[in-house]
């Protein structure tokens, strides 16, 4: 099978990150990806299988090659690949773009075309039927590297109820835009 996935870039991020992973798994496991990005995106990750750099400064229908699965995972990315290959298209959701992007409308398009949408995760889905009256045609949660999360041979307990929880909490900074956290 041939997986083609157009980005804007691959940048450090944590959702350029998963879209790497994805890219390596599945050439991995044998199958022939590629992944195609503006000529200027900086590649911030080890990519393990075809990198295609297009010679402009958007990804456009034009360079978008044949596959048997086109996944564009953001929604700048969603039209052109929709142009190209309407019918291989398969909408990754990583994060509800209508939530922070300034043209909202134009994000929500992208998830009412007539393609199967995955989701990351079941609070995406509800955001998407929220939006479109859609739901997503898989979840398909990212999952946790138990060598890096787990409690360690030391695990403590708690007992001190005197003592500060701390939450993290990451958000995006309206007046920064949605590239920032």
């Amino acid at each position: 099978m041939k997986v083609v996935i157009p980005v804007g870039s691959l940048e450090t991020g944590g959702g350029c990150k998963i879209l790497v992973e994805i890219a390596n798994a599945l050439h991995a496991r044998g199958h022939e990806t590629e992944i195609i990005l503006p000529y200027w995106s900086p590649v911030n990750y080890n990519v393990q299988c075809k990198l295609t750099k297009v010679p402009v400064p958007k990804v456009s229908k034009e360079y978008i090659p044949d596959g048997d699965v086109i996944l564009p995972n953001f929604y700048t990315t969603f039209a052109p690949a929709y142009e190209a290959w309407p019918e291989k298209c398969v909408r990754l959701c990583q994060g509800f773009e209508p939530l922070w992007v300034q043209d909202a409308d134009y994000a929500v398009w992208t998830y009412t075309r007539d393609v199967p949408v995955v989701s990351v995760s079941h609070w995406l889905d509800e955001q998407l039927y929220n939006y479109t009256h859609k739901r997503s045609a898989a979840i398909v949660n990212l999952g946790l590297d138990p060598d890096l999360y787990n409690p360690g041979s030391k695990q403590e307990k708690r007992n001190d109820e005197n003592k500060k929880k701390v939450i993290l909490y990451i958000a995006r900074d309206p007046k920064l835009g949605y590239r920032l956290k």
